[in-house]
């Protein structure tokens, strides 16, 4: 191109050996060119032209399956950790519960000098759970050690089994795994 008449954004200049007189847009660096005949052509829009040929674009089947493999592989490795977090979060609502039946039952001992062997007796009732059956003592000999008892029900608790957390006067829980149920993976 030749040289340029001034330093504008918007330059007139003629281009004498094509016959086309230039306009160039130094502030976008974008060159629209007339015909000889003087009519102005648009400028080609690139980003039209980049958008269509990304709805063309798709995925391969080999690109899909190595996707899917990839996920099937995290879940598997995920599944283990995420079964042991939901169980420890049940566990923890469970310590929960006897926590507050401990208490009533020391409210009660305060009282009566005895631990309560029914829900009537107590100034709590007793906690309905999908996952944990709540029991109170059932003899004296049973209260020397625990106060409440909490056992895990078999639904929905693949891989774990049934056990029991016991809650002694002192506030110790223990957990016993049932023989007959399966370890935790």
């Amino acid at each position: 191109m030749g040289k340029h008449c001034c330093q504008n954004y918007v330059c007139h200049c003629e281009e004498p050996s094509l016959g086309l007189s230039v306009t160039k847009q130094s502030r976008f660096k974008n060159v629209i060119a007339s015909s000889p005949n003087n009519k102005p052509r648009a400028p080609r829009n690139d980003s039209l032209i980049r958008v269509a040929s990304l709805f063309r674009a798709g995925f391969t089947l080999i690109e899909i399956v190595v996707v899917v493999c990839v996920l099937v592989i995290l879940s598997i490795l995920i599944m283990p950790q995420y079964t042991k977090m939901v169980e420890r979060s049940r566990q923890s609502e469970a310590y929960s519960h006897l926590g507050f039946i401990r208490s009533g039952q020391l409210r009660y001992f305060v009282d009566n000098s005895i631990y309560a062997y029914n829900w009537a007796n107590l100034d709590i009732s007793q906690p309905v759970t999908g996952y944990f059956a709540y029991i109170l003592p059932v003899s004296e000999s049973w209260t020397a050690t625990s106060v409440a008892r909490a056992t895990r029900q078999n639904k929905q608790n693949a891989g774990y089994g049934s056990y029991t957390m016991d809650v002694s006067p002192d506030g110790t829980i223990i957990k016993t795994a049932d023989p007959s149920a399966v370890s935790p993976p």
